[in-house]
């Protein structure tokens, strides 16, 4: 007796091939993706904006020189955190929005009245790896306020205030 196959079936080797197939082409999107992304290059501001005053204290932070750092806050800020605390990480914690391997800091928009500006920080963090990689997203206010012509970060950063 002849055996006669569906159309619509497809033979197991043809599935494997399919779905191999697909996972090839996730794996390279994915891929893509992140070369994409990860080799944006930084925005530029305006030298007086508060933008550049925030990215300013951001490349001091990250070349490891607390005391240019430490010059972007405002008179406020620096009444209520001493330079030793600022540099002290049991005295104050991480000193800048949190910055980690598989993070990125964006600025989204800035709202600026007067000598004060707000702006909303967004820090997208990715974890894990291949198809079980997971992205989210934390969007932070920042103050900062014109002090001597000059804009200067009006709050303390880290995990204790």
């Amino acid at each position: 007796m002849a055996t006669t196959t569906s159309p619509a079936v497809l033979r197991p080797e043809r599935s494997i091939a399919i779905i191999a197939g697909l996972v090839v082409i996730l794996v390279a999107a994915a891929v893509a993706a992140v070369l994409t992304l990860g080799n944006r290059p930084p925005a530029e501001y305006p030298p007086d904006s508060p933008q550049a005053a925030f990215i300013g204290y951001v490349r001091a932070f990250e070349a490891r020189d607390p005391e240019t750092a430490y010059s972007y806050f405002s008179q406020k800020v620096k009444r209520t955190m001493t330079f030793e605390q600022f540099t002290d990480p049991k005295e104050y914690g991480r000193p800048l929005p949190i910055r980690e391997r598989n993070t990125r800091l964006r600025i989204d928009r800035v709202e600026v009245t007067g000598d004060r500006a707000t702006l909303w920080l967004t820090t997208e963090y990715f974890t894990g790896s291949g198809l079980s990689a997971d992205r989210y997203t934390v969007t932070e206010e920042l103050q900062l306020v014109r002090e001597d012509g000059a804009w200067k970060i009006d709050e303390r950063l880290g995990w204790r205030n």
